[in-house]
């Protein structure tokens, strides 16, 4: 005689066995198989709207509870920060007045094109940041000028100014 119950999948309606000693009595869910269950968590995830065009997107609680802003795509969060997105020059912390004049200056220099992988402003659909190549806080405040210097500036996009950090503090 078989000892297994006869349950239907929650997420696709297969009929399946399971031994009831393995049900746990919190599991309110049944599913045939892994696949079912992620298929079923991914497409029950909450929803929250896009920040820049209101679009329905399903995010993990998690996420949705640990950022105030949310996109449904990388475009979508690169024409927001093009449009809302401004950027605070007076309140970056000891950046100073020299900053903004030097940030401009490599820029140019680099052809607003990152100097990790040669995309351009236009290709990437936003202007590069200008990364410290030496950190800006290992230098003493009335070094201002040194760590602004253009030789120790450079143009990188998003995912190269990342990978630059993470390799940096690999070497640390």
């Amino acid at each position: 005689m078989d000892s297994r119950l006869v349950l239907q999948c929650d997420y696709c309606g297969t009929e399946f066995k399971r031994y009831e000693k393995k049900l746990r009595d919190d599991q309110t869910n049944q599913f045939c198989s892994k696949e079912c269950r992620g298929r079923w968590q991914i497409e029950n995830r909450p929803q929250t709207e896009c920040t820049n065009c209101g679009e329905t997107i399903r995010r993990i609680q998690y996420d949705i509870e640990s950022a105030d802003r949310h996109f449904c795509s990388r475009e979508c969060k690169w024409e927001w920060q093009q449009e809302t997105a401004t950027y605070d020059w007076e309140s970056t912390p000891n950046y100073g007045p020299l900053w903004k004049k030097r940030r401009e200056q490599v820029l140019e220099r680099d052809n607003r094109t990152c100097q990790g992988c040669g995309r351009s402003e236009n290709e990437l659909g936003y202007t590069p940041r200008v990364h410290h190549i030496r950190p800006f806080a290992e230098f003493d405040e009335d070094e201002v000028e040194a760590a602004h210097d253009p030789s120790n500036l450079v143009s990188l996009c998003e995912p190269c100014h990342t990978r630059w950090k993470v390799s940096r503090s690999v070497q640390s």
